[in-house]
């Protein structure tokens, strides 16, 4: 039987990593409260693998050589709301799915991104395989908000949201 992780952290830092800043591998539920990830060479943050779920509630993600925050990605569950991003290589929030099993849409797992900052990103939003449902976010000085991976489809809804670079 495998083991399951569980924990929750707070205000935490972390910083100039090879990899991910933070990378959660195991099953469990692992949640992050205010933390922040920055210059790391991969993702800020990430939750891989099935049965691997938590929340990502405040703080921000910013500098890293991939993705902010790559929560959820290979099946993993998770809720994202109140996060900052900015100037990360590849993406404020990356939602992928590494293995095809459908490619219908309702068999897709869910992102729900709320309250977030998205801003100076190449792709506010990138997802492949997964449904994402955003709410009340604000996206400024993107150069795409969002964007599905052109091999696979994502299904991504923005909702009530604010693109700062469209209000004058």
């Amino acid at each position: 039987m495998d083991t399951i992780y569980n924990g929750t952290f707070y205000n935490c830092e972390s910083k100039y990593n090879r990899v991910d800043g933070f990378g959660i591998t195991g099953p469990g539920g692992v949640s992050f409260f205010k933390c922040s990830g920055h210059h790391n060479g991969d993702d800020g943050l990430s939750h891989h693998n099935k049965g691997c779920t938590g929340s990502v509630i405040g703080g921000s993600y910013y500098h890293n050589g991939k993705a902010g925050v790559a929560s959820p990605s290979h099946y993993s569950n998770n809720e994202i709301n109140g996060v900052e991003t900015y100037e990360n290589y590849s993406a404020g929030i990356y939602a992928i799915r590494g293995n095809v099993i459908s490619t219908d849409t309702k068999d897709f797992p869910k992102l729900n991104v709320s309250n977030c900052y998205i801003h100076d990103e190449t792709v506010g939003i990138s997802s492949s395989l997964y449904s994402v449902d955003c709410w009340n976010c604000i996206f400024e000085n993107n150069i795409n908000n969002t964007k599905s991976d052109s091999t696979y489809p994502a299904s991504i809804s923005i909702h009530n949201f604010a693109n700062k670079d469209l209000v004058s």
